[in-house]
């Protein structure tokens, strides 16, 4: 085995090693997940940056995820897996909840967005009743500067979106 390996001991995770000393890691780590966090479906839509898990990990463990469903397709609540009591739902096993941690703010979910050019489309920068929306990995953006650029966030320019975020 390399230097330091994690295992499983008796379900529980551990690590062994095999140089002088080297059983001396903190015990409690800081948790780097970082999960869509929300209550409500207003709150939840379109959310493409997520916040950090707050709780601490034991040495060894990993978080997760979560998202819980009211009805199929309609999230009621988003968040990490470390955050949640034994009894919630999420931590039953329950059919409505989805559990994902293969990457940050894995549980985004999808967002439906207007996209369309005021360069090339006159009615980008007016009421858009009658568009079409996009399904967008992300959260919808809105640029307007000399025209209006309607969105997926993650079609935009980074520094375009970091100007947007620093603006609000």
């Amino acid at each position: 085995t390399d230097d330091s390996e994690p295992h499983l001991c008796d379900d529980k995770p551990c690590e062994f090693c095999k140089t002088r000393g080297c059983n001396d890691h903190e015990t409690i780590v800081p948790n780097t997940l970082s999960c869509i966090q929300c209550t409500r479906n207003s709150e939840c839509d379109g959310m493409a940056f997520g916040q950090r898990c707050t709780k601490d990990l034991l040495l060894g463990r990993s978080d997760s995820c979560y998202t819980q469903y009211h009805l199929p397709g309609i999230p009621i609540e988003k968040g990490c897996v470390s955050d949640l009591s034994e009894s919630h739902p999420c931590k039953q096993n329950s059919p409505n909840c989805e559990i994902c941690s293969e990457e940050n703010d894995c549980n985004r979910g999808k967002a439906l967005c207007y996209k369309c050019n005021s360069k090339t489309d006159d009615d980008c920068s007016e009421i858009l009743n009658g568009s079409t929306l996009t399904e967008c990995k992300g959260e919808c953006m809105t640029l307007v500067d000399d025209y209006t650029e309607r969105g997926c966030v993650e079609d935009f320019p980074v520094e375009s979106v970091a100007n947007c975020e620093n603006s609000e």
